[in-house]
């Protein structure tokens, strides 16, 4: 992948080319090495992909954003070439609304789609419209916005993950 900020329109052309990609894949050809070893999910931007269900974050991870799925390669592939068609439109600022909408978009298609499917492709294709949006997001501002200043990130009594916009005291998941 070449790493230079890219157009809102080659990022849609980008993305065509990933759904394109996912209807026509298997869930083990969306998959990438490191080293010659198999990557497993995502880490980054304060989101966590895996697909171990037992492990509880320590205290450098409870803050995190946890997508927890069977389908945590394909949808680490994912965040990664997403990522990489973005590169330059994120930094500092505004990586973790922008990662963060994408985990959430994760969340919430597997809460309303229990138990999860076999099929990996719903999942993805429900992430890469996020992603989708994010580009008219570009399209209309020429620029990704800030993250809010801050997110406090809490649990409710079911161990369900909320993270709060204390400006605005909305809820972001």
């Amino acid at each position: 992948m070449e790493y230079q900020m890219k157009a809102p329109p080659e990022i849609r052309r980008i993305l065509q080319e990933l759904r394109a990609t996912i209807l026509r894949s298997s869930a083990s050809d969306l998959n990438d090495t490191k080293n010659g070893e198999p990557r497993e999910g995502w880490r980054g931007a304060d989101v966590i992909v895996t697909d171990d269900f037992e492990r509880e974050p320590g205290w450098m991870e409870s803050h995190k954003l946890w997508v927890r799925t069977r389908h945590a390669s394909p949808l680490g592939w994912l965040f990664r070439r997403v990522r990489d068609a973005f590169y330059g439109w994120y930094d500092f600022r505004n990586k973790y609304g922008f990662f963060g909408s994408l985990g959430s978009v994760a969340l919430d298609y597997l809460v309303q789609h229990q138990p999860e499917s076999e099929d990996h492709r719903p999942l993805l294709l429900a992430v890469l419209a996020q992603g989708e949006s994010w580009a008219d997001v570009l399209d209309r501002d020429d620029c990704l916005p800030d993250n809010a200043p801050i997110v406090i990130h809490l649990k409710d009594p079911e161990g369900r993950q909320l993270r709060v916009d204390v400006a605005t005291g909305k809820e972001t998941i």
